[in-house]
C-alpha cells in the first residue's frame, strides 16, 4: 500500500475480479456478488487499498473454511460480497458505500479479531497471519471502518463502511 492519489474505481468491476480470481483458484467454491438496486459504485479511492481489502475478505473465507459449510448441501465453500449505500450520520445526501462479506466457515477466531480492534499484537494476544491486517490497513488508507461478526449458523461477517468523498451518480459529481 504505497501512498497514492485517489483514482475513479468502480467497485463493482473489482469485486468482479477478485471473485473471478477466486473461482480459478478455486473452481468448487460458490462466491456470489449482490449489488443493491439503487447502489452507486463508483468512487474517488485508492484503488491499490480497495483491491487488497477485497481480495484478502474474499481469500480469507476461501483459506479458511472447512468443508463444513451449511449453505450448500455439500458442505464446501461459499461466500458473498454484497454492495450497498448508506447515508451518513450527518444525515446529508452523502452516501457511504457498505461492504459486506459473508462466507460460512468456522468463524475467526475471537482472539485473533481482538488483535485486530486493539491495534496491536502481544506474544499471548496475535494473529495467525497478516490477511485481517492487510484489511485493516487498507480500510485506514481509505478512511473505513471494519467490523467482524459471527453468521448464524456459523460463518463470519465482514461489513466495511467505505466514507466516500465523492460519489458518481450517473455522470455528476455528489456534493461534498
Amino acid at each position: 500500500l504505497a501512498a497514492g492519489d485517489p483514482v475513479t474505481v468502480d467497485v463493482r468491476e473489482e469485486v468482479d475480479a477478485v471473485i473471478t480470481a477466486a473461482n480459478e483458484r478455486e473452481p468448487n467454491a460458490s462466491i456470489e456478488c449482490v449489488v443493491d438496486e439503487s447502489a452507486t459504485t463508483t468512487i474517488d479511492a485508492r484503488r491499490d487499498a480497495v483491491r487488497a481489502m477485497l481480495e484478502n475478505t474474499v481469500e480469507n473465507a476461501l483459506d479458511h473454511h472447512d468443508g463444513e459449510g451449511t449453505a450448500r448441501d455439500d458442505g464446501g465453500v461459499w461466500a458473498q460480497v454484497t454492495l450497498r449505500n448508506t447515508t451518513t450520520d450527518a444525515g446529508d445526501d452523502q452516501a457511504d458505500l457498505v461492504i459486506v462479506v459473508e462466507d460460512d466457515g468456522p468463524g475467526i477466531p475471537e482472539h485473533e479479531v481482538a488483535a485486530i480492534e486493539s491495534g496491536r499484537e502481544t506474544a499471548l494476544e496475535h494473529g495467525s497471519g497478516l490477511g485481517l491486517w492487510v484489511i485493516e490497513w487498507s480500510a485506514s488508507v481509505l478512511g473505513a471502518t471494519v467490523t467482524y461478526a459471527n453468521r448464524t449458523p456459523r460463518g463470519t461477517r465482514v461489513t466495511i463502511r467505505l466514507p466516500t468523498t465523492t460519489v458518481s451518480r450517473s455522470g455528476s459529481e455528489a456534493p461534498t
